[in-house]
């Protein structure tokens, strides 16, 4: 009888190429998916609170400009850096949450839409600025699974801190928002501090610059070979016109012979 021998998948080599779900650049995503969009669920759970005969307009005002952010940001995005965009969405929702809170206190309907806007303008920056970083990682695929799972997340911890805060511990709303105002101050720390930054974040402003630098070269070369141009062209002029000169004495010179 013949024998068979069952080849056995490689399975020690799948086992090295699979994603590590307790890297850092994962940790890092996931809970920075959380932070990113927790605030804009957090204005959500809270619109009757904010406006409770408008709560339709609360979602608009809070998806309109995250909306509009995404869709302009290819045209301006490039003129600030990651760092610099990350440090915006931080403020942006320090400023957001003390606009609604005050909004609250003062009965200030123009504030607290202001917040609303703010924190939607913050989440649209966030979310496109980390979908485009997470193209200079190595495995791209494990960084935007954390961020997705983290956002997925978001929706059930900014519900849960309302939840808990307003109707559990029957906090004001606007206590709860002045408590949040942790979330940005977790985010520069996991941002700044725990995530592993890619060591190619600035090839594309590298190439920018080098293309420039080729660009102004170009520009130069040609201004310099346009002046040569024009002096070999003064200068045959100038000859002909000395030519001229000495072909019209010598003209009167036979005459005058």
């Amino acid at each position: 009888m013949d024998s068979f021998s069952i080849e056995q998948p490689a399975i020690s080599q799948a086992k090295k190429s699979s994603p590590s779900y307790l890297s850092r650049e994962f940790i890092a995503f996931f809970i920075i998916g959380i932070l990113n969009n927790s605030t804009y669920v957090i204005m959500n759970a809270g619109a009757k609170e904010i406006a409770p005969s408008a709560v339709g307009f609360v979602y608009v005002c809070n998806v309109v400009p995250s909306f509009l952010t995404k869709l302009t940001g290819p045209y301006w995005f490039h003129y600030i850096s990651y760092k610099r965009r990350f440090q915006i969405v931080a403020l942006c929702m320090i400023t957001a949450f003390l606009c609604v809170a005050v909004g609250q206190w003062t009965k200030s309907m123009f504030l607290q839409f202001l917040g609303i806007a703010i924190i939607s303008f913050q989440s649209g920056v966030g979310e496109a600025s980390i979908l485009a970083l997470s193209a200079f990682y190595s495995n791209s695929r494990l960084v935007l699974t954390g961020w997705s799972s983290g956002t997925g997340i978001a929706g059930i911890f900014g519900y849960a801190w309302i939840s808990v805060l307003v109707y559990g511990m029957k906090l004001s709303f606007s206590m709860s928002l002045l408590l949040a105002n942790i979330l940005p101050f977790m985010w520069l720390i996991v941002v700044f501090k725990f995530l592993p930054w890619p060591s190619n974040i600035n090839r594309d402003r590298e190439n920018d610059i080098k293309h420039k630098n080729i660009e102004n070269q170009m520009e130069q070369s040609d201004k310099l070979l346009n002046k040569s141009f024009s002096l070999s062209d003064h200068a045959m002029d100038s000859t002909n016109i000395d030519n001229g000169h000495l072909s019209s004495s010598s003209d009167q010179i036979d005459l005058s012979q």
